[in-house]
């Protein structure tokens, strides 16, 4: 069994957690980067060149421990008993892979993506006094929007069985597209439950896990879709996968001639 294949158990509450931190890092994460913006008052022009700068070293500060406490939300069992026997070796080592995704060299690629999508507002950081205003305000936006893209983009691949969609880049333009424009709203930004919704191949993932770790399992004692399906609302599966396990169930019993 992959330490993965936990996720999908009470995924509903992981994620409704998972969007507070993220919040909370968010809001966090505002308010240092105004205080970047604010160069613009004393270097015309600076307010921008900061924040590109900011961005390219903040994997430290803010986006590997918030992988760090993301990973612990996605990764440990349901239960508290389970929990106290993982091995915290192996979660520390998982941890550590999805930590270094998020390196220098990743940071600055999102940096200069973000240079195009601030457009105006990087020319008017260039007037004086005005520029260190303008830039705080676009500071403050990318923060909070970038901290709920990286957020997005860590959930996903949790929810996708520990594999990023295609690739990292493509993972992080999927989660920009559910997250949005910028702006320097640091709550609700997105809810995670529908991850699988926007990124079809993530509920295709989980399905498959489900049925790996559980369906088939449960179907070797009994094929009454109902009591499979009411053990897995116990145990916190998302109803759009009980549906679906529902309908896989019925497919079984049709096959061997029970419907």
């Amino acid at each position: 069994m992959s330490p993965f294949d936990v996720t999908i158990f009470g995924l509903e509450d992981r994620n409704s957690t998972a969007e507070r931190v993220i919040a909370e890092y968010a809001q966090n994460h505002r308010w240092l980067d105004v205080g970047v913006g604010l160069v613009g008052t004393v270097i015309p022009g600076g307010a921008i060149p900061a924040m590109i700068a900011c961005i390219a070293v903040q994997g430290p500060l803010f986006y590997k421990p918030l992988a760090k406490e993301l990973s612990k939300i996605y990764l440990l069992p349901e239960d508290q008993h389970t929990r106290r026997m993982v091995n915290e070796v192996l979660y520390d080592g998982i941890t550590l892979d999805i930590m270094n995704a998020f390196n220098a060299d990743f940071l600055v690629e999102i940096a200069r993506e973000l240079v195009s999508e601030i457009g105006w507002g990087a020319a008017a950081s260039f007037i004086p006094l005005v520029g260190g205003l303008v830039g705080a305000a676009l500071d403050s936006m990318v923060a909070a929007t970038m901290t709920w893209r990286v957020g997005t983009m860590i959930s996903t691949y949790y929810q996708n069985g520990g594999r990023w969609l295609g690739d990292r880049s493509e993972t992080f333009e999927r989660s920009k597209a559910l997250v949005g424009q910028l702006s320097p709203v640091a709550n609700g930004r997105v809810k995670l439950d529908d991850v699988p919704t926007a990124n079809p191949e993530v509920f295709v993932t989980q399905f498959e896990t489900l049925k790996r770790v559980s369906i088939d399992t449960m179907l070797e004692m009994t094929t009454d879709a109902e009591i499979i399906c009411s053990a897995l609302r116990k145990r916190g599966v998302p109803e759009a996968l009980i549906q679906e396990a529902h309908r896989y169930i019925k497919g079984r019993r049709a096959e061997v001639g029970l419907d």
